[in-house]
């Protein structure tokens, strides 16, 4: 049963750390490498993305010539796609391993496995 005790005021909670104000793109205690690479492939994706919309496509955009059979513009959008997908990638290997794992970061199957081991999920 739920008490409903409206003569008390809720409690407020105080933030362990202050709540930044703005644009945050980063956690306060990321280092400098992790953020070299991520703002890195940040630029990398916008010019991909700008690599496949005017003024740039045109310059692909004919049916001639043919590369292993397929036409210009279909191989210039498998290059920008497989660049895009190989540097995600090699952003992927580089992550930092000592992250902290929690409970967003772990299947419920997981998390009852661990709970079956008498570790903590």
């Amino acid at each position: 049963m739920h008490n409903d005790d409206s003569d008390s005021a809720p409690e407020s909670v105080e933030p362990a750390q202050p709540v930044p104000k703005g644009l945050v793109l980063f956690a306060p205690d990321a280092s400098r490498s992790y953020r070299r690479r991520r703002l890195m492939y940040s630029v990398l994706f916008v010019a991909i993305t700008l690599a496949l919309v005017w003024p740039i496509y045109p310059l692909f955009a004919g049916p001639e010539p043919l590369i292993l059979g397929l036409p210009l513009p279909l191989v210039w959008i498998l290059l920008c796609m497989t660049v895009n997908f190989a540097a995600m990638l090699g952003l992927y290997r580089r992550e930092p391993n000592d992250a902290p794992a929690t409970s967003a970061n772990t299947s419920p199957a997981a998390d009852a496995a661990a709970a079956a081991d008498g570790r903590a999920p």
